[in-house]
């Protein structure tokens, strides 16, 4: 009996098919194990493939916040394998298209850690500002500069005088300092030296 159900044309067929299931498996699994890049690739083939960056730098500043109307300067330092053409890629918030500007290597890096060091032209911020940096082709990821209006203090002093009830010191805080957190309605002397503006 067993021998007339096996040689039925669809058990024969059925065998085949498990047979081809079990190479498949077995290869998958192989391809899952050994190539995982590119399995993942193939398994979110609805993101568009970025090749890595094959550089390893440190960009300065980064992400940062500066004065209006003073300079911006973007440095980058590499470790390694240098790129033969480096770019800096910036916008304001007001423009749609980024501007470009070459960089140009520094006689000795920044750090010595750094096997070369490049240096952006100095670029004067009224607004905030996105950079990005091109190397051969490779992007860096976005930074951004804000730009904020800061006090033009030469000097400021704040002298915060606790209740006596508290037994606390008096505090004294000395310019540039972003915030004064006290207690309400207690006495705050103030004294300072304005710049002059431009």
């Amino acid at each position: 009996m067993n021998d007339h159900i096996r040689s039925l044309p669809n058990a024969r067929v059925i065998r085949q098919r498990l047979q081809w299931i079990g190479i498949f498996l077995v290869l998958g699994g192989f391809t899952a194990f050994n190539f995982s890049d590119g399995t993942q690739r193939l398994l979110s083939f609805w993101k568009s493939y970025e090749q890595p960056n094959p550089y390893r730098y440190t960009v300065f500043p980064g992400n940062t916040t500066v004065e209006q109307g003073a300079e911006f300067t973007a440095s980058i330092g590499f470790d390694g394998e240098t790129p033969e053409e480096l770019i800096l890629y910036f916008k304001t918030d007001i423009e749609s298209e980024y501007r470009s500007r070459l960089l140009s290597q520094l006689a000795s890096p920044i750090n010595a850690s750094y096997t070369a060091s490049y240096l952006a032209p100095s670029l004067e911020l009224n607004n905030a500002l996105s950079y990005y940096l091109s190397m051969d082709g490779f992007r860096s990821p976005i930074y951004r500069v804000d730009v904020q209006n800061r006090p033009r203090f030469l000097d400021l002093l704040a002298v915060l005088t606790p209740p006596r009830y508290t037994g606390l010191p008096t505090d004294t805080l000395f310019y540039p300092f972003c915030a004064v957190e006290w207690l309400p309605r207690h006495p705050t002397r103030t004294a300072g030296r304005v710049k002059q503006t431009r």
